[in-house]
């Protein structure tokens, strides 16, 4: 028999154990229609929630792979895709209500 909320359980757990589920757990939802966000406004977004080495070392590509492999099965679907100038953007993430982009252009809390 299944728990009820086992599945919730289970990506809070997922969530609580990855930096990169957290980070993503923290900041956004799933939308499928959210305006795509680039790797490089992410991966500042990343460096400064984790504030590691690890984080700070990463490179765009390994940020790339991290993000691709979080394990958590609500944000299953994002996928990066190039926008027409050539930057790589990010599908599918939609800012959580207390979050924001600054004027610099960055995430970050309300």
């Amino acid at each position: 028999t299944m728990i009820a909320g086992h599945d919730d359980l289970i990506e809070d757990y997922k969530a609580s154990s990855n930096t990169m589920s957290e980070f993503l757990d923290h900041h956004f939802t799933y939308d499928e229609n959210a305006t795509p966000i680039t790797s490089k406004v992410l991966l500042e977004a990343y460096q400064n929630f984790a504030h590691d080495r690890y984080s700070e070392s990463l490179t765009p590509q390994r940020f790339g792979m991290s993000l691709k492999n979080h394990g958590l099965s609500k944000f299953s679907r994002i996928e990066s895709k190039h926008d027409a100038s050539g930057k790589k953007v990010w599908h599918g993430l939609q800012l959580k209500s207390e979050m924001m982009t600054n004027v610099a252009g960055y995430i970050r809390e309300k």
